[in-house]
């Protein structure tokens, strides 16, 4: 047993037994004697409900927070994990709750669109939905989005719609849905047809129900009567009088027919004769409860709050319109003064006297309040789709020309012109589209870029089969391997057809490659190199005496390289190939073409 209590700073205590962490103070104290305040919620708590062994709390921000045992999923936090000292979030039903109720081991909530949800042990159908237990809030779709309010008792539950009528659901053994059979469990909304579509309060018991009626006052009951809890004694009254209520009442009755059943003068004291002090000679002076109508005069003014907005039962409670010299005046619209609400009158609104009470430049009157709207452009920069505007309007806010909606924020579009040149395949345009971009006609696309492939004569000299340097291969003619035995002018390889190119390798310092032709008197010879990608070789001419007579210009790494000679007199040239600056390759080519 555990009890909660908000004050009026918003700070909410709780005190009692506290096995569980049911009260919230970060402990697992067994029992605590005074209260303790549930500090994890500030100052914000408005509304407060406690089941058996946990709790929950109600913020202004409208978002649900739940603490203590976890058993049968009564916290609604979507999983079983373990008993909360803190208060936990029930993120599922957002930040739109306007009231809590708990019991044994489930609870009900009703969001600000008065859609009804309700989590934790649904053995007998008390969730209105769900499996044998919902661990988050599950919305009791029959009843829509009109429920004023509801009521759990220890395995079923009942609300109260906007129009009037109740409905019940959950366990059925002792009558307490009111569906008119007693037994079983009723898993769906059933309204309680009895009452039609007059009440204004509803109240729920262990296995019993009541509501009372707007027209006449009157109090309804229905469910178990073992201990009188329907208000008519009805042990003592079944022993004489046949036609009173039973212990359990299969659908509503209204006390004060009970009453007149029995009858008074019959010397049994029923409920309703108790309650409304209608009949002293059955229940002696001193014993009622509560007037059957206030007197205007008593120097009390007896006033009654409604939970719609309907108005004042005043043929049976005062207020400011039938009692004001105890429950004061009623605002006067047109005096200049907004009033506010007090216990004996609804007061003063924007939409119900808007010469006092009327909003400023920039706000509207919203549901009785005034209200600043938000606006696309200011509130919601960026931002696209179906917007509240805080004030009861929908927005349809959009982006601008160059922008698309995406996931309901403005995007603007990535082009594969632009913000992909030089790329190609698909590309996100980070707005939800996949794009296909292409190349230039002379282009390929190569590892997700565009590149323009090589030819074989842009790599001349080479021979063989090379990379056009886009992912593709070349066929560049036959090559002429050089012999690794041609380190020497007497080991040179013969070149005996102009235009011959030849392939090889330079692997280290020591590694040289000569070759030799035969020129006629007058020939001129032209060698062209192409050393391997970033290596740097050199290449030179001697004459048959192997001194050097010509030899290329150095132009640095991965460049072509030329030299000429002519030759005063027949004679047989050798052409020496070598490394330079320690830059060798034993595994990547070099291409040598010979002319003359």
């Amino acid at each position: 047993m555990h009890d909660c209590a908000l004050k009026t700073d918003g700070t909410l205590w709780c005190w009692g037994e506290n096995a569980k962490g049911q009260l919230g103070d970060g402990t697992l104290t067994e029992k605590r004697e005074l209260p303790v305040r549930v500090t994890a919620l500030g100052t914000a708590a408005v509304d407060v409900a406690a089941g058996e062994n946990f709790s929950c709390a109600r913020k202004a921000d409208g978002t649900l927070w739940c603490w203590g045992a976890y058993a049968n999923g009564r916290l609604g936090l979507g999983e079983l994990t373990a008993n909360q000292r803190w208060p936990v979030r029930v993120t599922a039903l957002g930040s739109n709750v306007v009231s809590v109720a708990l019991s044994n081991d489930f609870g009900c909530a009703i969001r600000s669109d008065r859609s009804l949800w309700c989590w934790g042990n649904n053995a007998n159908g008390q969730n209105g939905a769900g499996a044998a237990t919902n661990l988050s809030p599950v919305q009791v779709l029959a009843l829509g989005t009109a429920v004023a309010d509801v009521e759990l008792g220890v395995s079923h539950a009942c609300a109260r719609k906007l129009d009037g009528t109740v409905w019940c659901w959950g366990l059925n053994d002792e009558g307490q849905v009111g569906s008119g059979t007693v037994g079983g469990s009723v898993t769906a909304p059933t309204q309680v047809s009895g009452l039609g579509s007059d009440t204004r309060e509803l109240s729920a018991g262990l296995d019993f129900t009541c509501a009372r009626k707007r027209s006449d006052g009157s109090l309804w009951c229905w469910g178990t009567n073992a201990e009188q809890e329907l208000g008519v004694v009805n042990q003592d009254c079944n022993q004489s009088h046949t036609t009173c209520v039973p212990l359990v009442t299969e659908s509503p009755v209204a006390l004060r027919s009970a009453m007149v059943q029995c009858g008074c003068g019959d010397g049994i004291c029923t409920g309703a004769e108790y309650t409304y002090a209608t009949c002293p000679a059955d229940c002696p002076s001193g014993t009622f409860l509560l007037p059957e109508v206030p007197v205007c005069g008593d120097g009390t003014c007896s006033p009654f709050v409604v939970s719609d907005n309907s108005g004042y039962d005043e043929a049976y409670w005062e207020n400011c319109r039938n009692c004001p010299q105890e429950c004061g005046a009623c605002p006067v619209c047109g005096n200049g003064v907004c009033d506010g609400p007090t216990s004996s009158h609804e007061g003063e609104s924007c939409s119900s006297c808007p010469q006092d009470c009327g909003c400023g430049a920039s706000q509207v009157c919203n549901s009785g309040s005034c209200c600043t709207p938000k606006t696309c452009a200011v509130d919601f920069a960026g931002q696209c789709g179906s917007k509240s505007d805080g004030c009861g309007v929908t927005l349809s806010c959009g982006c601008g020309a160059s922008q698309v909606c995406n996931s309901g924020s403005c995007c603007t579009p990535k082009t594969c012109a632009v913000d992909f040149a030089g790329q190609c395949g698909s590309k996100s345009d980070g707005c939800g589209v996949t794009l296909t971009c292409g190349c230039g006609a002379s282009q390929v696309c190569n590892s997700g870029s565009c590149c323009t492939p090589t030819t074989c004569a842009a790599l001349a000299p080479v021979c063989g089969s090379v990379s056009n340097g886009c992912g593709g291969t070349l066929s560049c003619g036959t090559c002429s391997a050089e012999s690794e035995s041609n380190g020497t002018t007497a080991s040179a390889n013969a070149i005996a057809s102009a235009g011959t190119v030849k392939s090889g390798k330079i692997s280290s310092s020591s590694d040289v490659d000569y070759y030799k032709v035969t020129l006629a008197a007058g020939q001129t010879l032209t060698v062209d190199l192409r050393p391997a990608s970033g290596k740097d070789y050199d290449v030179e001419i001697y004459n048959p005496g192997t001194t050097k007579v010509a030899s290329g210009v150095t132009r640095g790494a991965g460049a072509l390289e030329r030299v000429t000679y002519t030759a005063p007199a027949a004679a047989t040239v050798y052409i020496k190939v070598l490394g330079y600056s320690s830059a060798y390759s034993g595994t990547v080519n070099y291409y040598l073409k010979v002319s003359w």
